[in-house]
């Protein structure tokens, strides 16, 4: 199929130094107090994200916000060009 899996566990910085090529990714957000939820990292800027939720739609996060949702689980897809 051409791509290569992973997945990366840590903070933000993981996140926003993913190599090229691997957005978007799937993270695992907490969505209540004993619910997490999935969402999907479209963006990655300075100090802030782009989310697209099922639930609410296209979301901009500060990193700040991505930090105290995010359960610190991400899985990618990236092409190895075939």
């Amino acid at each position: 199929m051409g791509r290569r899996e992973g997945g990366k566990v840590g903070t933000y910085e993981a996140v926003s130094e993913l190599p090229a090529g691997c957005l978007p990714a799937i993270v695992v957000v907490k969505l209540t107090c004993f619910v997490d939820h999935y969402v999907v990292v479209l963006e990655v800027g300075e100090g802030c994200l782009i989310i697209g939720d099922p639930l609410g739609g296209r979301q901009r996060w500060t990193a700040a916000e991505f930090e105290e949702r995010w359960r610190r689980a991400l899985i990618y897809l990236k092409s190895n060009g075939k």
